[in-house]
């Protein structure tokens, strides 16, 4: 660089220390303001402190101030203040010596600018800055050198300061720019803030062109840049975000376009800036998008501040509606217990625990919520209400379909037997005369068998309203499960004739109907027991016309039977089918057929059922309903379970080293689970692992009720060590919404009575919504039942995930499953029809 050069980055250097001066210059210097029309001058706080004066009695007028001036200097320095004063000349710059308080004089350096103008255009405000030359290192060591104070200056600033010439190059950076950057003022010398190698771009990543950037901008327009935020790349390679104030260097003849940039690094606010503008959006996307109603309420006037999309649906406001209304608008005030105590909690914790309630909605019909809520403070410190509501309309109706289920057979419409047994308790407490009647259909099986369950189904419904027609207000009629009805007799309807009652029924069991299109008869076995002469409780009398009817039974069905004492040795008969149970245990007399369960997504079978049967010895298989329940009450269901258990292990073996990839279900009781026995057989880890896919129990509804918590204690260990559990029979039971919420299962198994009438208005409905319901709360669904391609129609568009039943195969013994599996497609079923 040669002499000239030298010259000119000095005072480029110079100008942009005085424009720092001016704007945010640090350092040992003040403030001044001087109102010429009135000769007032109005000093900092810094500017006193540099001459050791007081705020009490400060400097006030011209006067005042150059009597503190040294003599020497004190002409020259009132001729500056003069020539300012009479507008020739916008600014002046004076060195000084001004007396401090102690009596000695201190080297200062006073820079003046005109900063408005009268009517006339004489100078009325004087600006200025006072800074001490004594206290510099550099003017210390050169006291002489203005320059040098000035860099003083810039490096006690608290951006990094760079000095750029025209062409955009950096003649200076201060020391906070040597450490901003990374490097020393030799190697930043001469770098263009245009070069590629600093990769600058927006806050949002786009590239920015050399005539964008702060010093450009500068330079084109001669006005300053403040606080222009962009990325750029460090020399040593660091992606940072910083901030640049610009501005032009004082003009003069010999600097044209240089420029002085403040880089500060605001990466941290950036990022922090950021992340907020994330959170805001996020919490902003949840009340707009939130399936459950938010509300703000400002606590103090209780009205409305604001309600989101879900919540204004609920009540059928519009936003503007809502917004300043009193919250009695959809929330009446009331002093319910609950209410009561939200609000003591909210008072006292700050926040109120989940209750229910009603909402009132604009057509005034009335939404059971669930409320929960905060106390917050806005940013005036205003108290507000964040609540949460929860729509409880479909779950409440949910649940009510639940509990008629739970009361209710799901097939007949009639009592079930768990409504039976809680009437019949309440009568046998009122002590009047009664008779219970227990009715069996002959051979039903027989319909099932060769007409399928819809005929069979249809057959029990005809019979359920034949039998409620007959009995009328004289009593109830329950369905006590499979083709066997309950029936509660008020003696006193009657005077007192039971023989007529249960001939009446007999006769209307019996009368002919159609069944496509062909004449089918029934008959039925009864037995009647009374109170109170054959019980006093409900299973006493209950088991006494169980009794009458079994004799009923052998005796050739077709009639009916009175309890009698005698009818004891009917159980000693059953005693002989107990003992026959037990020899086929010893004997390994059962065997498994499966039943395929198809995925109707895929097409594929992908699980299988495993169904227990009892071998006769004339080669007849017993079905599971006919000794599983006589197994429990002889307590030997565990050791049938175990074997079942080892059997479905075994066949999961042979078909994996087939190539078969098949998950195994296997039925158990509710009794089965608090069998210490089997629980630890299926907790032993060795022979589960080596199935191919985790083993699926199989418990119906109905067994899930009873000492809940330990049945479920039990299931979450089988669960925990890989077993996957089902509902069976979903829809015929009696479980709850908070006992399906509560189950540790992977699947439901929608009842055949379900699947048999899924084409019918209310069944199609409650069909689609055990699904849907299944699927919100993370089941899959399972059909059983099906027999037809309508049937399977209609399960799909349902979204129904897997189905069983004859439209794809019976139950076949495991060398007849194979050959099934390699010629089974999905398409063939649909060909088909």
């Amino acid at each position: 660089m040669d002499h000239s050069n030298a010259l000119m980055t000095e005072a480029a250097i110079a100008e942009a220390a005085r424009f720092l001066f001016e704007q945010w210059g640090p350092g040992a210097f003040g403030f001044w303001e001087w109102d010429v029309l009135t000769d007032q001058i109005q000093l900092d706080p810094r500017c006193l402190k540099l001459l050791g004066l007081s705020t009490s009695n400060p400097p006030k007028t011209t006067a005042d101030w150059l009597e503190r001036c040294h003599p020497e200097d004190a002409a020259a320095y009132a001729q500056a203040f003069a020539a300012c004063q009479k507008s020739t000349v916008d600014e002046y710059r004076f060195e000084v010596r001004l007396r401090h308080a102690d009596g000695h004089y201190v080297q200062m350096l006073d820079r003046g600018r005109v900063a408005g103008r009268d009517e006339t255009g004489r100078p009325a405000r004087i600006l200025g800055i006072l800074a001490c030359l004594t206290d510099s290192d550099q003017a210390s060591q050169n006291p002489n050198s203005e320059a040098a104070f000035l860099k003083s200056l810039l490096n006690a600033n608290a951006s990094g300061v760079t000095v750029l010439n025209e062409e955009g190059q950096i003649i200076y950076a201060n020391r906070e720019a040597e450490r901003l950057f990374e490097l020393p003022q030799d190697e930043l010398k001469n770098r263009s803030f245009a070069d590629d190698a600093w990769q600058i771009t927006d806050l949002d990543g786009r590239p920015l062109a050399a005539e964008e950037l702060p010093f450009a901008r500068v330079q084109a327009t001669g006005k300053p840049v403040r606080d222009f935020r962009h990325s750029i790349t460090w020399p040593n390679g660091q992606r940072r975000f910083v901030s640049i104030n610009s501005a032009p260097v004082l003009p003069t003849r010999r600097l044209g376009g240089s420029v002085v940039c403040m880089v500060t690094d605001v990466t941290e606010k950036v990022i922090e800036a950021r992340e907020s503008d994330y959170r805001r959006q996020l919490l902003d996307g949840l009340f707009e998008k939130s399936p459950i109603g938010i509300v703000l309420v400002h606590r103090a006037s209780r009205s409305f501040k604001a309600a989101n999309p879900a919540y204004l649906k609920m009540v059928g406001y519009t936003a503007d509606e809502l917004f300043g209304q009193p919250v009695e608008t959809t929330t009446p005030v009331d002093n319910d217990w609950r209410t009561l105590r939200a609000m003591q909690e909210l008072e006292e914790l700050g926040f109120y625990h989940s209750f229910e309630r009603m909402l009132t909605c604009k057509d005034g019909t009335q939404r059971p919520v669930l409320l929960s809520g905060n106390l917050i403070k806005d940013r005036d410190d205003e108290e507000l209400v964040w609540s949460f509501v929860e729509d409880l309309s479909r779950r409440k109706a949910f649940e009510e379909t639940i509990v008629r289920q739970a009361r209710y057979d799901s097939l007949t419409g009639l009592a079930n037997r768990h409504q039976f047994e809680e009437h019949l308790g309440q009568a046998l407490r009122a002590g009047d005369p009664l008779a219970i009647i227990m009715l069996d259909l002959d051979l039903f099986k027989t319909v099932n068998d060769s007409k399928g369950h819809r005929a069979g189904d249809y057959t029990l419904q005809m019979m359920a309203q034949r039998l409620e027609n007959t009995i009328g207000r004289k009593g109830l009629v329950a369905r006590f499960g499979g083709d066997e009805f309950l029936i509660m007799i008020k003696l006193a309807e009657t005077d007192g004739n039971l023989t007529e009652v249960c001939q009446s029924l007999l006769a209307t069991v019996s009368a002919p109907f159609e069944l496509d299109q062909q004449p089918i008869s029934l008959t039925a076995s009864l037995g009647a027991s009374r109170f109170p002469d054959d019980g006093a409780t409900v299973e006493e009398l209950m088991q006494s016309a169980d009794l009458a009817m079994y004799s009923a039974k052998t005796a050739g069905r077709k009639q009916a039977r009175h309890y009698r004492h005698e009818f004891r040795q009917l159980a000693d008969e059953r005693l002989h089918k107990q003992q026959a149970l037990r020899r086929a245990i010893d004997h390994s007399e059962f065997v498994f057929h499966y039943q395929p369960i198809v995925d109707l997504e895929s097409g594929h079978v992908d699980k299988i059922e495993a169904l227990i049967r009892w071998r006769q010895s004339d080669n007849s298989l017993i079905e599971p309903m006919h000794f599983i329940p006589l197994a429990e009450s002889l307590g030997i269901v565990d050791e049938i379970s175990c074997w079942a258990y080892d059997e479905a292990l075994a066949q999961c073996r042979l078909w994996r080293e087939a190539g078969l990839d098949l998950q195994m279900s296997i039925n158990l009781t509710g009794q089965c689970l608090k069998s210490e026995r089997l629980v630890n057989r299926l907790l032993q880890p060795t022979a589960r692992e080596e199935s191919c896919r985790p083993i699926v129990i199989e418990l119906t509804e109905s067994q899930l009720i009873f000492d809940r918590q330990e049945d479920f204690a039990s299931l979450q260990k089988l669960v925990n060590c890989g077993f996957e559990l089902a509902i069976d029979d979903f829809g015929t039971g009696y479980s709850s919404l908070n006992y399906l919420a509560e189950m540790p299962a992977r699947f439901i198994k929608i009842d055949k009575s379900f699947t048999n009438s899924v084409h019918s208005g209310k069944r199609r409905s409650l069909t689609r919504g055990i699904v849907s319901i299944a699927h919100e709360l993370g089941f899959k669904v399972i059909a059983e039942g099906l027999e037809s391609f309508e049937q399977l129609e209609t399960l799909r568009r349902m979204k129904c995930d897997y189905a069983q039943g004859f439209l794809f195969s019976r139950p076949l013994p495991a060398s007849q499953l194979t050959e099934f599996l390699s010629r089974f497609s999905l398409e063939k079923v649909n060909a088909r029809h």
